[in-house]
């Protein structure tokens, strides 16, 4: 008998087909053992115990058999066959002589072949321990570069007077500190490369009133550098006198505490900070850090396991240590991350803290466009230092509670099977399953363009960049990691654009187009923090000036594949973290505004997937796909190919023939024709059938391309293939009832002589083609302002004697370079003939665009990655500032009431002994009382009633409990120490008497407590912070 296979080369969970052929005609079953039974050792075995067979039985006796299977392991298997006659007997077992262990009495034979099985891609699976973790401590950089000095600096988020409002900030720092064994002067012998000791030490520093510039190093002594740090204490958290002065405690809300190490590139990097809210932080606080796990990440084959994994814990290049890179830089092949951040342990822990661009928006050149400045160069902690501090304040993203926004991570995961010899191999698992491909587009008719230029108007990729044109293709970029591959924002929204016609200033927005393979409804944006102007103008009091907002809308498609297709950009509700938002009063207006800005900070943007979202192409927005040859897209195809006899119309086109005449001149648009007497497959009693088109409408105004295919008898030359907008000025481009076509054509090209030669031509024929282009890629005209035109508009593309119409429309044309510009990016990621496109998908994707509104006052911000984040290999974790708001900076006219308990168990024996433990203490509650005071008729109560009055103080106690800030509250005991509780506001009760416009509102408030200290009348720490009634160090266990 014979063996033979569909593909003796498959992959694992490809099914395959086996035909058995018998040496006769009198077969009735037959027995088929597959080779890839495993026995308890997990060996492959045709022991029959073992064995994955089956029985294929047929009705009638036959010769040939046809078996399907699907192998789950690699490895070349070898089928063992069995036949039974019509007779009832058994042959022998035939199988190839490669095959081992065949049950007896077999016979080896050669023509019974194998199946040689490879392994596909696995598929890896990112998960982490925390979704949301506190800041805490990130010693990577200690680990990769090594033993360095620790700085304290802080950011400039406090005036001067607000600083000096601080006591002297004294910090201790306990950590692993590194020696040398060669010297201990500071020089490169120092370093410990030769040989070093470790301790365990513990080290105080203090900075005194005169806070900064600059930095002050917390010495490790000896010579020595910190290795790691395993904790961080600002010691003296409160005030030393004046403990109720409102003033100065409200000015704690605004000082962070950084520690700082000078990285191998000579920028600052922070390692942790500490603030008034939260004085300690601990290294190995199970709250403080995720153990990235990825064990639930597996190879495609059964028998093949995971060797390496290659991950991006989520900080991108704004840590200089376990950075992210991925190999090649081509858009159409998968990527994968290189060996940059490779191990083969299935868990790593990370840490996180607030972190900043380190080389500022100008590559270090100006330091005071830093976070933290670079090498030695001394940068003011107080926001309204004598140099500008407006680009350093705003990358610290604080809250109104002088809380950083959440700042999100994503994390990711690449794993590596041992089948796989190469870091690219096929059973890689890649990074490319839903790459977004992005595209930034300007509108076109910019104001510094001159309006007769061609293409001005009419084309994207005309106007230079130093016209302010930022169109791009960021789709390699997009998935890069790296300051040389941003996303770039420069300029946007800069620009001022006027209109065609009267040359008035216009409207108009810079926009993103992201396109996807598959739907998603989670879009990650890896950013630098930067919020514009919007902290330092809210720290004073005041709304920024243009800040930064987004709409997102997914393109949506009615009647699609149809003549009558219609497309639109329908904006969706979205959750977005990527924003920020502050509460500003307007004095003048006598109203409370909430100032955001969008694109901040590292977040995703979430939505509810649409159910009617459609995956489209450039080639579905001009006509579709060649009638005759589906496999070509009309995009770029120039209307010369129309050719009606051979069938080669786009598969949206709609054929008519008519007489042609002109049809007069309109103010500001120009000249038509008009098509009478139709007729035509597409028409129907000498009207466009309306279940085509719909009605006169439906069709509107420049909304269908004309493309005539044939000038008629005795027609104008350079006529065929010339294209015209379906359009009688403003008004719809077809008379009510279907029967006439008017065909705009403005005015002809000078010295030639075309569409105006028309004259009740007979026998013209007309493509009409839905062009949704233009719905799609927002600003951008459908007519050209020429020189020598008088004012008339003729088409796009309408000039050049003797060219047919290039169905270009929005670019010059076929790009000539792949280098991301827009059309280079438009036509590989979006079109049948791209680079990236293939038989299945035609160029089509799933697209989402993003509106910008308003502009960055910093020219360099930009984002750094745009990706899908709702696959499995992505996680999102959420960065939390558990920095509590100080209560003590608000006035608390009446009492406060603190309660104790415990909990208590309690037993008693049958002869009557009483047995009492205590087994902690219930959850607790502070109970506060105000009022609020004020005269609501006053014509000024607005502005006499805000921050910093009785009302204000409510206002500030309702927002705080609105939004489940932590908060903390020191309670003097009558030794002159002080209770610290932390815990969350959970309800507030008002009552207001009775009393006229000046009447009393009284109110009070529950603060349920989290974690307590004790601190000392100075303002020192006394104990160490631990939860109510629980074990003190209870929280470092995991």
């Amino acid at each position: 008998m014979t063996l033979s296979w569909d593909d003796a080369t498959a992959n694992v969970f490809q099914e395959v087909t086996a035909t058995i052929t018998t040496s006769g005609s009198d077969a009735r079953a037959i027995y088929v053992d597959w080779g890839d039974g495993q026995d308890p050792d997990g060996n492959f075995t045709h022991d029959k115990r073992y064995a994955n067979y089956q029985w294929i039985t047929s009705t009638e006796a036959t010769g040939s058999f046809t078996a399907k299977h699907t192998y789950t392991a690699t490895g070349t298997f070898y089928p063992v066959v069995q036949v039974i006659n019509s007779d009832g007997l058994a042959s022998k077992y035939y199988a190839n002589g490669s095959a081992s262990g065949v049950p007896k009495p077999n016979v080896g034979d050669s023509i019974i072949t194998g199946n040689t099985v490879s392994d596909t891609a696995a598929t890896a699976i990112m998960r982490t321990q925390n979704k949301q973790v506190k800041s805490g401590i990130d010693n990577s950089i200690f680990d990769e570069q090594g033993a360095r000095e620790l700085y304290i600096s802080t950011p400039p988020l406090a005036t001067n007077t607000q600083l000096s409002y601080v006591n002297d900030i004294t910090v201790t720092v306990e950590g692993i500190v590194e020696y040398s064994m060669q010297k201990t002067d500071g020089s490169a012998e120092s370093t410990g490369v030769a040989g070093a000791g470790r301790r365990l030490v513990k080290k105080t520093k203090t900075v005194t009133h005169a806070f900064g510039p600059g930095y002050s190093e917390v010495s490790a002594g000896d010579g020595g550098r910190w290795k790691k740090v395993l904790k961080v204490t600002w010691t003296n958290p409160k005030l030393a006198a004046n403990h109720t002065d409102y003033t100065r405690n409200e000015a704690y809300n605004l000082v962070k505490v950084f520690f700082l190490v000078l990285g191998d590139d000579s920028n600052y990097y922070p390692v942790t900070y500490v603030s008034a809210g939260m004085p300690i932080k601990r290294a190995d606080d199970p709250q403080r850090y995720i153990t990235m796990d990825f064990t639930q990440s597996r190879a495609a084959a059964s028998n093949v396991a995971l060797s390496k994994y290659r991950y991006d814990n989520g900080k991108t290049w704004l840590s200089p240590v376990f950075q992210w890179s991925v190999t090649g830089a081509d858009a159409a092949n998968p990527w994968y991350f290189t060996d940059d951040t490779m191990i083969t342990d299935t868990t790593k822990r990370v840490s996180y803290t607030y972190m900043t661009n380190p080389i500022g928006f100008d590559g270090d050149s100006d330091p005071d466009k830093t976070a933290w400045g670079t090498g030695t160069t001394a940068l003011d902690w107080n926001i309204d230092a004598s140099d500008n501090q407006i680009n350093r304040t705003n990358q610290f993203l604080i809250d109104e509670y002088g809380c950083f926004f959440p700042q999100y991570r994503f994390t990711r995961l690449s794993v590596q099977p041992s089948s796989s010899s190469t870091l690219t191999g096929t059973s890689m698992s890649s990074l490319s399953g839903n790459r977004a491909a992005v595209l930034r587009v300007t509108p076109a008719g910019l104001s510094t363009m001159n309006v007769a230029t061609s293409g001005a108007f009419t084309k994207l990729d005309v106007a230079p960049v130093a016209s302010g044109n930022y169109s791009a293709d960021y789709s390699v970029a997009s998935f890069q990691n790296g300051s040389s591959y941003p996303v770039s924002l420069s300029g946007v929204n800069t620009q001022t654009w006027r209109s065609q016609i009267d040359s008035t200033t216009r409207v108009e927005n810079e926009y993103l187009i992201c396109l996807f393979d598959n739907k998603t409804n989670k879009i990650g944006f890896n950013i630098n923090p930067y919020a514009s102007d919007l902290i330092s103008t809210a720290l004073s009091g005041s709304a920024p000036s243009n800040p930064v907002t987004i709409t997102v809308s997914y393109l949506k498609v009615e009647h699609p594949d149809t003549p009558k297709q219609l497309m639109y950009w329908q904006e969706l509700e979205t959750v977005d973290t990527t924003k920020i938002d502050w509460e500003i009063r307007n004095t003048t207006s006598g109203a409370y505004f909430t100032n955001e800005c969008a694109l901040t900070k590292s977040g995703y943007i979430s939505f509810d997937m649409p159910q009617d979202w459609r995956a489209v192409s450039l080639d579905d927005m001009v006509g579709g796909y060649n009638q005759a040859d589906t496999s070509e897209g009309l995009f770029l195809k120039d209307a010369s190919t129309i050719n009606l006899s051979a069938g080669n119309t786009g598969s949206q086109d709609i054929v008519i023939t008519g007489t042609a005449s002109q049809g007069g001149t309109i103010t500001d648009y120009g000249k038509y024709i008009k098509i009478t007497s139709l007729t035509g497959a597409d028409t129907d009693g000498g009207a466009i059938k309306s279940s085509l088109v719909g009605s006169a409408d439906d069709v509107g105004s420049f909304r269908y391309a004309a493309i005539c295919v044939n000038s008629g008898t005795s027609g104008p030359n350079h006529t065929d293939h010339k294209m015209g907008w379906v359009a009688s000025g403003a008004a719809n481009g077809v008379k009510s009832d279907l029967t006439e076509v008017y065909i705009h054509y403005g005015e002809e090209e000078p010295g030639q002589y075309a569409f105006d030669q028309f004259s009740s031509t007979a026998a013209t024929q007309w493509v009409l083609r839905k062009v949704n282009i233009y719905d799609v890629f927002n600003g951008v005209s459908k007519v050209e302002e020429q020189s020598g035109t008088g004012g008339k508009l003729p088409p796009v593309d309408a000039y050049g004697a003797g060219v047919p119409f290039p169905n270009s429309y929005v670019i010059k044309g076929s790009p000539t370079t792949t280098s991301g510009t827009l059309a280079s990016g438009m036509v590989d990621n979006w079109s049948r003939g791209g680079n990236y496109a293939n038989a299945t998908n035609r160029g089509r994707k799933f697209c989402l665009k993003i509106d910008i509104s308003g502009n960055f006052n910093q020219a360099n911000h930009n984002i750094e990655n745009i990706f899908d984040a709702s696959e499995g290999f992505v996680n999102t974790i959420v960065e939390i500032d558990d920095s509590a708001y100080n209560l003590n900076s608000i006035p608390l006219t009446a009492s406060v009431g603190v309660g104790r308990a415990s909990n208590l168990y309690t037993a008693i024996t049958r002869k009557g002994k009483v047995f009492i433990a205590q087994t902690g203490v219930p959850i607790q509650t502070i109970g506060f009382s105000s009022v609020a005071l004020g005269d609501e008729n006053n014509s000024s109560a607005f502005s006499l009633n805000g921050p910093g009055s009785t009302y204000g103080y409510l206002h500030k106690i309702r927002k705080l409990q609105a939004n489940g800030k932590r908060v903390y509250w020191d309670e003097i005991q009558k030794d002159g120490t002080f209770v610290r509780f932390w815990g969350v506001i959970s309800d507030i009760d008002e009552s207001a008497e009775l009393g006229g416009p000046r009447r009393v509102v009284n109110y009070s408030f529950n603060l349920v407590v989290e974690e307590i200290a004790l601190l000392e009348n100075d303002g020192k720490l006394m104990t160490d912070i631990f939860p109510l009634g629980g074990v003190i160090n209870d929280k470092t266990y995991t």
